[in-house]
């Protein structure tokens, strides 16, 4: 191999590190990862706390995600004009959404909620709550039991029977994604690496990436005004991302790393679809922001396990350098 065939050979292995190493930087980060912290999770449980769980829009001490249970209006304390608060009635065993005096519940739709859920489908999970908890949820609040333990107790369990039954997004298998051969070589890879980062930087291109938390906690106690449909942009990014990653082909070395990020990204995805119907679904927007901050933190930690392979391709390719 002539000299010039060497420096050119050369000049190409340190344009691959740089992307290598470009990409390395920015995502591996062993202690701090690209979403966890703790304000990041301080803010993630005062939201599903004192934000989602305890908000009442109207102040008619009948919150938010209960109006949801009802199907009342939110935004007003006397939803069908009967001059008896929503809240009120509820105490008195009565609908809020049926004026007096047909509004009386009787011992069955006490039982198992069906005046508030027509059938079984396409119910929203907090309308699902009132099918399963009705009674427990009606003798809390006509006891003046419903406090704020007994109310967290109750969504936890409820919330806790939900994941355990149901998938939130059907994660796809090995078979599902491009495997490069065990002999692709390491340029192969290299390309994988860069393949990635084009994959984030067309993708994440929303302003708040990252951020995600602390403006829904903005948006949520109005101190942005941009709202909860802003989400929408983050639906789209981690959709897309994952749709991307299922085009690129894997070093074999990481294709399980590879396909966990594809199912991080798609649950993600679903997170946010969640958190965006917070005022159709308050429950189900709630189990939203639960996963999405762990979620977020395994999805960082699948970047840095690429990002350590891309530490082990920056040596491969430096060995390369030594070799010429």
């Amino acid at each position: 191999m002539s000299k010039k065939q060497k420096i050119s050979i050369i000049i190409i292995i340190l344009t691959l590190i740089i992307g290598v190493i470009s990409f390395k930087k920015f995502f591996f980060n062993e202690n701090r990862g690209i979403f966890a912290s703790a304000i990041f999770e301080r803010e993630s449980e005062q939201i599903v706390n004192d934000i989602i769980i305890q908000k009442d829009s109207d102040n008619d001490g009948l919150y938010d995600w209960e109006e949801a249970l009802w199907g009342s209006d939110p935004n007003n304390p006397d939803t069908d004009n009967d001059g008896t608060s929503d809240n009120d009635e509820v105490l008195s065993g009565r609908n809020p959404i049926i004026p007096y005096p047909d509004d009386f519940l009787t011992t069955k739709e006490k039982n198992n909620g069906s005046s508030l859920t027509k059938d079984d489908t396409d119910l929203t999970l907090t309308q699902s709550f009132s099918r399963d908890f009705i009674n427990t949820y009606l003798s809390l609040k006509q006891n003046d039991n419903f406090t704020d333990e007994n109310q967290e107790k109750l969504i936890n369990v409820f919330l806790g029977e939900t994941l355990s039954r149901e998938s939130l997004a059907a994660p796809l298998s090995l078979s599902d994604i491009i495997i490069l051969p065990e002999d692709a070589d390491v340029f192969a890879s290299v390309s994988y690496i860069q393949s990635i980062e084009k994959a984030i930087e067309n993708n994440f291109t929303y302003s708040y990436f990252g951020n995600e938390i602390p403006v829904l906690k903005d948006i949520l106690e109005n101190k942005d005004s941009r709202g909860i449909s802003l989400f929408q942009e983050a639906e789209d990014a981690y959709a897309g991302f994952a749709k991307t990653l299922l085009k690129i082909k894997s070093p074999s070395e990481i294709a399980n790393t590879h396909l966990s990020l594809i199912n991080s990204a798609r649950i993600i995805a679903k997170n946010f679809k969640d958190i965006k119907n917070l005022s159709v679904d308050p429950l189900n927007a709630l189990i939203g922001v639960k996963t999405y901050t762990e979620e977020s933190k395994n999805f960082s930690a699948l970047l840095n396990d690429i990002g350590r392979f891309g530490i082990s391709i920056e040596k491969e390719l430096r060995q390369k350098i030594s070799e010429q």
